[in-house]
């Protein structure tokens, strides 16, 4: 599905997986397949801080480009 979305589009918008990421290689498929990036909602943030990640190169505000 994703592929084609990406022809349909062909590079007039960012394509952004929203949801049914639950690992790495969730990512990596995404974005091989044409995704740009992802959206992580606050509970993968939290489980990331928890684990002592640091996550300030992942949140971006809006209207930041």
């Amino acid at each position: 599905m994703l592929p084609g979305v990406v022809d349909a589009v062909t590079g007039r918008c960012r394509i952004l997986r929203d949801s049914g990421i639950r690992s790495a290689v969730d990512v990596l498929c995404a974005l091989a397949l044409g995704a740009m990036g992802m959206l992580l909602d606050g509970f993968v943030l939290c489980g990331l801080v928890v684990n002592g990640a640091d996550v300030s190169s992942l949140v971006t505000c809006r209207g930041d480009r």
